[in-house]
């Protein structure tokens, strides 16, 4: 046994730290009884990390650079005089650190990282050591007064808009800004005008700050593009002009520009003006190949934000159609198979987090109904199988913790259901044979310590506990472990020529089933991990040559599948990531030496499909990118006997300006009257801002009326909140004396998880915060 507490405390704990001030605080230990223990140490570390890599065919390439800005370890307790034990305790370790002043700012994203963290580890021989850590907020105090590039903006562009070499007329672009330099809680006022010039309508205009970060390692760099803040105004007519009258384009929590003393990281701000104006946004291709007997149409519609792909194959006697809808987040997925009788739906919707299935194989009578809630943690299976008159269904309930299977089988009579329910720690199994009169009840309960099974057979009038059927040829072994809360159940059939493992652990929060049907000569494994949250079913069929595997990982939101079939010669991989919100499918065709690469990033509004096929050497790349409303298609044809019809109906044109933006953590001093003080408490002190709650939705300080056609979703703001008693509310050294008095909230982008950079680190979804300020406008 361990220290009952082993805990870090801030005291007093500051929202956010400068440069040069003292982190101070204490580590809480209690035991109750002695325990071995070396010594205890407690060290404070401030570092930054990029870690990405990137695929080239089968290998895969790492691109990592790390900084170390301090690293101060203080032993606080050591054990040499007392025989490497510690009595039982109720004691505090304080510490007080220093941070160096030429650190930056915490950041984070899914590539790199700039840390800070104090973490406390007791060293126990000959076990596992007992660590706490907690993870601060450091701004490096950026003084706009110092940077010369903080001047008014003027943005001025103009573009012409030409369908068919028929010009239809400029758009002008005209924007005023008062100055390049703020801090957030400051709001960007805009003013200018877009005028219309040409025939076609502007679906909308906006304005937006971009945080464009670059990544920096040894071997290759790295940039990438945020966009923090978004406002837009609603359609403009041809002919018609728009007024931006003092538009604020409000500044959310984001770390300084430049990110200062990082060598590894570096970040600056852009404010862009763009508007899209479009007569059709309608693309549709048609591709006829003779040689093969295909039939491809695809039908793009960007005002809707919608895809529509068919192909038919003559020769394979299928018809599949294909249905994106970007702005419902859904796709549909058609698959007819004439030839083997089977047709199949799949439905995703990624606004309600479901994913439906269904599949019609009318050669064997079956159909199956797989649904997926994401949302409500719930995944339900229905499987009909009118030739052998059995019904499935089965309820996964990962918020209750709860499965529940349902069986049917009207040849033999029986009808089974199972119920697991893993907050009360219970198994339950109810099995009606009405062909051998027999009633059979398994419960486990793991909370109350109990196991029962009643077996009813009013044939034989027999009530069991064990069971052996040699008429049946069955053996059962039943295994509790409540010290390992584990159960494992082994059949053995030796007429059906089956064997079934069943391994639940709730101390790991597992569920394992093995099937072996050496009849069928298939072998199936399936594993749930609700610890991970994970289910992995993998199945192999040696009649059929097959081998599927499926893997669904609940806290990364990605669904994997595994598809060999050694008979006709395929691999197929699907991978579903919905934090990504990101689909690809890979096919692989040895038999008709094809290779299909579909990518689908929902977030991105991009679809790419790469299609090799050596025997009719042919490789085409079609690369969709619905925000860029780009369209290219590479082909490349060794062979001939092939058609292709591509028409491309109205026009899509942006105009776009960008300027220069510099946010920093000190505002300029001829701005200092536009900021509030701190409200005062009843008893006189100061008390930090009252800052709005957050928002759940997206936020658009100003919205006239709502636009023709939605935009893509925005960043929300901040979660924002009063600091707790415990915080120093004046957390500014005094050298700041002068600057209006900041508050502080998390950062707009939040923490960052399930990305590579954090394989290395543990810090919890930590999001860093920001000094903000509040203005009297």
């Amino acid at each position: 046994m361990g220290f009952d507490i082993f805990l870090l405390v801030l005291e007093p704990e500051q929202p956010v730290y400068i440069p040069g001030q003292a982190v101070q605080g204490y580590l809480k230990v209690v035991g109750q009884e002695e325990v071995a223990c070396r010594n205890i140490k407690i060290t404070i570390k401030g570092h930054s990390k990029v870690h990405w890599s990137e695929k080239s065919g089968k290998n895969r390439r790492h691109y990592r650079a790390e900084e170390q800005y301090f690293r101060q370890p203080v032993t606080v307790w050591d054990g040499a005089n007392s025989n490497n034990a510690m009595q039982p305790c109720n004691r505090k370790f304080l510490f007080n650190f220093i941070l160096p002043h030429d650190i930056p700012s915490s950041f984070i994203s899914h590539i790199g990282r700039v840390i800070y963290q104090v973490k406390a580890e007791a060293d126990r021989p000959w076990t596992l050591d007992q660590s706490h850590k907690v993870f601060f907020s450091v701004n490096f105090m950026y003084d706009l007064n110092t940077d010369h590039l903080a001047r008014p903006i003027r943005l001025q562009d103009e573009k012409t808009v030409c369908c068919l070499c028929c010009s239809q007329g400029p758009i002008d672009l005209n924007m005023r800004c008062a100055r390049s330099g703020y801090v957030p809680g400051e709001s960007i006022v805009v003013d200018g005008e877009v005028v219309n010039h040409s025939g076609g309508n502007i679906m909308y205009t906006e304005i937006k700050l971009v945080q464009m970060i670059k990544y920096i390692t040894t071997s290759k760099n790295r940039k990438e593009e945020r966009t923090v803040q978004r406002v837009y105004h609603p359609q403009v007519d041809g002919g018609a002009r728009d007024l931006w009258a003092s538009v604020p384009l409000p500044i959310p929590a984001v770390p300084a520009s430049h990110l200062k003393h990082c060598n590894i990281i570096t970040i600056d701000y852009t404010f862009v003006v763009r508007d899209y104006n479009f007569s059709g946004y309608t693309f549709v291709a048609r591709h006829y190949n003779f040689s093969d007997y295909t039939f491809v149409a695809r039908y793009y519609n960007f005002s809707g934000y919608t895809f529509v792909a068919r192909y038919y194959n003559f020769s394979d006697y299928t018809f599949v159609a294909r249905y994106y809808n970007f702005s419902g987040y859904t796709f549909v997925a058609r698959y007819y198979n004439f030839s083997d009788y089977t047709f199949v739906v799949r439905y995703y919707n990624f606004s309600s987090y479901t994913f439906v299935a269904r599949h019609y194989n009318f050669s064997d009578y079956t159909f199956v109904a797989r649904y997926y809630n994401f949302s409500g943690y719930t995944f339900v299976v229905r499987y009909y199988n009118f030739s052998g008159y059995t019904f499935v269904a089965r309820y996964y309930n990962f918020s209750g913790y709860t499965f529940v299977a349902r069986h049917y089988n009207f040849s033999h009579y029986t009808f089974v259901v199972r119920d697991y329910n893993f907050s009360h720690y219970t198994f339950v199994v109810r099995h009606y044979n009405f062909s051998h009169y027999t009633f059979v009840v398994r419960h486990y309960n793991f909370s109350t310590y109990t196991f029962v099974v009643r077996h009813y057979n009013f044939s034989g009038y027999t009530f069991v506990v064990r069971q052996y059927n040699f008429s049946h040829y069955t053996f059962v072994v039943r295994h509790y472990n409540f010290s390992h809360y584990t159960f494992v159940v082994r059949h053995y059939n030796f007429s059906g020529y089956t064997f079934v493992v069943r391994h639940y652990n709730f101390s790991h929060y597992t569920f394992v089933v093995r099937y072996y049907n050496f009849s069928g000569y298939t072998f199936v494994v399936r594993q749930y991990n609700f610890s991970h949250y994970t289910f992995v079913v993998r199945h192999y069929n040696f009649s059929h040559y097959t081998f599927v595997v499926r893997h669904y990982n609940f806290s990364h939101y990605t669904f994997v599948v595994r598809h060999y079939n050694f008979s006709d010669y395929t691999f197929v991989v699907r991978h579903y990531n919905f934090s990504d919100y990101t689909f690809v499918v890979r096919h692989y065709n040895f038999s008709h030496y094809t290779f299909v690469v579909r990518h689908y990033n929902f977030s991105g509004y991009t679809f790419v499909v790469r299609h090799y096929n050596f025997s009719g050497y042919t490789f085409v790349v079609r690369h969709y990118n619905f925000s860029g409303y780009t369209f290219v298609v590479r082909h490349y044809n060794f062979s001939d006997n092939t058609f292709v019809l591509m028409a491309k109906l109205g026009t899509c044109m942006k105009a776009k300006i960008t300027a220069p933006i510099i946010i920093g953590s000190v505002p300029l001093r001829n701005t200092y009257s536009t900021f509030l003080p701190h409200p005062v408490r009843a008893g006189g002190t100061t008390l930090a801002p009252a800052i709005p709650s957050p928002a759940s939705g997206r936020v658009s300080p100003y919205r006239p009326s709502a636009p023709a056609h939605p935009v893509p979703p925005v960043p929300a703001h901040a979660p924002y909140s009063l600091p707790p008693p415990s915080y120093n509310e004046t957390f500014l050294p005094e050298e700041y004396s002068e600057v209006p008095p900041p508050s502080y909230a998390s950062c707009v982008f939040g923490g960052a998880r399930g990305d590579e950079a954090a394989e290395d680190s543990d810090d919890g979804g930590f999001a860093p915060r920001y000094i903000t300020y509040r203005t009297n406008t």
